[in-house]
């Protein structure tokens, strides 16, 4: 079994490694305990413990950063659908005579792809304005390209209204499970060659920012473990005895962030990956 170092550094390691993969838009390779084990371990044991607290930090503000990422490809589609606009011309038919406006349907299916990818990372495929966009997407009888595009506009600009108004937390959740689903593996690979105390650390950083999440979508401030369990449990979020095995797993984690290996066993650390996954998955899934 290898030694136990304050692994706070690793957690906080992780999560920016996690977040840099992950906004970049890269395939992340698992950063496995091997990867840990590359570092200065008396270097890392050196680290304060509030390394681990900063970890969550760096996990929220990397929710926040693929937001602000999502707002700023709303602005872009916006200004893109300005200039489709701006090609509206009147098309003459010899075949009856008649004439009618016209957008090249070329230059609709380009705008039209995008905003449909745009609306489902935000808003989530089974939202309303997703299945809205689709169903406006489709073209009715007698109806020409400009009259099909403003019905798509309207959908696109309901979505961006809600999305950056702060009424959707579909794009929240989904980030965070996504995040969330990544960390415990690596908590799984760093429990595999024995390193339990890392793996409680970054699977209690899933378990906190998991509470953090739920308190944002309640409104209620977020804080310590201890009172946002308390808080969410009072607010109906959950029953007694999930609050009770919360305050269960969040000892496990403050005793492996602290050293205090006494304190829980590598049973524990299995039974607590799985706790914390299915935790995530009930609340966030």
């Amino acid at each position: 079994m290898p030694a136990s170092p304050v692994w706070g550094m690793g957690s906080f390691l992780m999560h920016v490694y996690t977040g840099l993969e992950y906004c970049g838009g890269g395939l992340r390779k698992p950063f496995t305990g091997k990867a840990f084990r590359s570092f200065d371990v008396q270097f890392i044991r050196q680290m304060p413990d509030w390394t681990a607290g900063f970890a969550v930090y760096i996990a929220v503000a990397i929710t926040g950063h693929i937001m602000k990422i999502l707002t700023q490809r709303f602005q872009e589609l916006t200004d893109q659908l300005k200039q489709v606009e701006g090609t509206e011309t009147q098309k003459y038919e010899e075949f009856n005579h008649s004439s009618h406006q016209h957008i090249g349907e070329g230059l609709i299916l380009n705008w039209a792809v995008k905003a449909r990818n745009l609306i489902a990372s935000a808003c989530g495929k089974d939202s309303e304005h997703y299945v809205s966009f689709l169903e406006a997407e489709k073209p009715q009888s007698y109806e020409d390209s400009p009259t099909r595009l403003k019905r798509m506009r309207a959908v696109f600009f309901a979505a961006r209204e809600d999305f950056e108004g702060g009424y959707l937390t579909a794009i929240r959740n989904l980030v965070h499970a996504e995040l969330a689903g990544d960390e415990l593996d690596q908590a799984r690979e760093l429990l595999a060659p024995g390193y339990s105390a890392a793996a409680a650390v970054v699977a209690g950083v899933v378990l906190e920012t998991t509470l953090r999440t739920l308190c944002v979508n309640r409104g209620l401030p977020p804080g310590g473990m201890d009172r946002m369990n308390a808080d969410l449990a009072k607010a109906g979020e959950y029953n007694a005895l999930v609050q009770k095995r919360i305050t269960s797993l969040a000892a496990i984690r403050n005793s492996a962030a602290h050293g205090k290996t006494g304190e829980y066993t590598v049973d524990d650390v299995k039974s607590m990956i799985p706790e914390v996954e299915r935790f995530v998955a009930e609340r966030l899934g």
